[in-house]
C-alpha cells in the first residue's frame, strides 16, 4: 500500500505542573520536554509502522526544531522528500499537565500554514494512492489537493481535527471521514444538523455524502457507517503508535501520559 500524508509537522514541548495557571498567574516548573508531533507527521508514522510505503508532503522551519523532526520521520522509514523549508518557525504545540491528568494545549501553527497542494506533483497521485489528510494545515489546500487527487483516482482519508470550519466540496471528495465523537457533534452542527449523537451522525454523513464514517469513542471503541450498514467495533490492542514518546513510567508520570494521549501523542506501556 502506498499512503500520502499532506499535513502538519510540529514539536510538542510539555511541562508538568502541581496545578494548571489561572488568568495572570506565573507557575513554575523545574524542566520540561520535547517530542515530534503534529497530526500529519504521526499518520505518517502511524502508516509506516503499519507496513505502508508512506510520502510526507508539508512545511517546517529552517531551525533546529525542523531538522531534529525530519531526521526522526526519515527514520521511521518516512519519504520526506516533498517537505519544504519556509521562512515561519517549524509549528510547535505547548502542552501543560497537572498532577491529575488536566491539560492545557496551545498550538502556534507557524510552517504548517505554508503546506500548499501544489508541492504534491501529479505523477504520484493515482488508483494504487491513499491521501491522507487533516485539519493542521491550511482547509483550502486540502480541499485542493483532494479535487486533484480524486480526479485521479486516488483515494482520500480525511481526519476533520481539529474541528474547524471545512471548505466547500471536501466532503464531496472524501471517501473515509474519521473523527471523534466531539469532533463529530461540531461538524453536525457546522452543517445544521439536529443530529449529536455519534451513530446518527455517522448515518446522516453515509447518507449525505456517500462515504465512510469512523467515528471513533477512545476507549469504547468506534462508531462506523458505511452504505452497507451502521456498527461498533471495539477499540484494538496493539495498534500502530504515533512517534511521540511518553515519559519514562513512574507514578508521577502516569498524568502526562494521558495528557500526551490527548494530545494525539502516543504512550508506551
Amino acid at each position: 500500500m502506498t499512503v500520502l500524508v499532506f499535513g502538519s509537522i510540529n514539536m510538542d514541548l510539555f511541562v508538568e505542573l502541581t496545578a494548571l495557571p489561572h488568568p495572570g498567574e506565573t507557575v513554575l516548573t523545574p524542566s520540561y520536554r520535547t517530542a515530534p508531533g503534529g497530526k500529519g507527521a504521526n499518520q505518517a508514522v502511524a502508516a509506516s509502522r503499519a507496513g505502508a510505503r508512506v510520502r510526507l508532503f508539508g512545511m517546517v522551519g529552517s531551525d533546529g526544531f525542523g531538522a531534529e523532526l525530519l531526521s526522526g520521520l526519515a527514520r521511521e522509514g518516512v519519504d520526506c522528500t516533498g517537505v519544504g523549508k519556509a521562512a515561519a518557525p517549524t509549528g510547535v504545540a505547548f502542552i501543560a499537565v497537572d498532577g491529575q491528568g488536566e491539560n492545557m494545549i496551545f498550538g502556534a501553527s507557524g510552517a504548517n500554514l505554508e503546506a500548499r497542494a501544489e508541492q504534491v506533483p501529479d505523477y504520484l497521485l493515482g488508483r494504487d494512492l491513499i491521501v491522507i489528510l487533516q485539519m493542521e494545515v491550511t482547509p483550502a489546500e486540502n480541499a485542493a489537493l483532494a479535487r486533484r487527487a480524486r480526479s485521479r483516482g486516488a483515494r482520500i482519508l480525511f481526519n476533520h481535527a481539529p474541528a474547524l470550519a471545512l471548505p466547500d466540496g471536501l466532503l464531496a471528495q472524501t471517501d473515509i471521514l474519521v473523527l471523534n465523537e466531539h469532533e463529530a457533534a461540531s461538524l453536525a452542527g457546522h452543517l445544521g444538523w439536529s443530529e449529536r449523537g455519534s451513530q446518527e451522525v455517522a448515518k446522516r454523513l453515509v447518507e449525505t455524502a456517500g462515504l465512510i464514517a469512523i467515528v471513533t469513542l477512545g476507549e469504547a471503541g468506534a462508531v462506523v457507517a458505511s452504505p452497507e450498514g451502521t456498527g461498533t467495533s471495539p477499540m484494538r490492542s496493539g495498534a500502530p503508535q504515533s512517534q511521540a514518546r511518553s515519559p519514562a513510567r513512574s507514578p508521577g508520570r502516569k498524568p502526562a501520559c494521558r495528557a500526551a494521549r490527548r494530545s494525539n501523542a502516543a504512550c508506551r506501556s
